[in-house]
Parts: structure tokens; C-alpha cells; sequence
């Protein structure tokens, strides 16, 4: 799954090249600690990590 994409099909997200070139970013997450083994927090964290990990194009 990439940003901006949806599976669902309730709303629609168009996305386009940007006609400059960028540097990379980096994305960062943070939670507090007595959310480490919470069971939503932890697929919500690798739903982000694995969306962040895909290329963008």
C-alpha cells in the first residue's frame, strides 16, 4: 500500500510527480512506552513502517 492510496474506494486520492526533484526524508515514529506491546499501537506502527518503506513512484 502506498500513501495516498486507498483500497476501500470511499474516497478517491490523485497523486503527481513533483516537476522538481527532492531530497529524501526521513519518518520518524514515537509513542510512549506503555504502548510498546499494545496490539492496535503495534499494527498501526508497522501499517506506517511498511507504507514509509515502499517507494514513493
Amino acid at each position: 500500500m502506498r500513501a495516498g492510496q486507498t483500497s476501500s474506494g470511499a474516497a478517491t486520492v490523485d497523486s503527481f510527480p513533483l516537476p522538481v526533484r527532492t531530497e529524501a526524508i526521513t519518518v520518524s515514529q514515537m509513542w510512549h512506552p506503555r504502548f510498546d506491546a499494545d496490539p492496535a499501537h503495534r499494527w498501526l506502527r508497522e501499517l506506517v513502517r511498511a507504507t514509509c518503506r515502499e517507494p514513493a513512484w
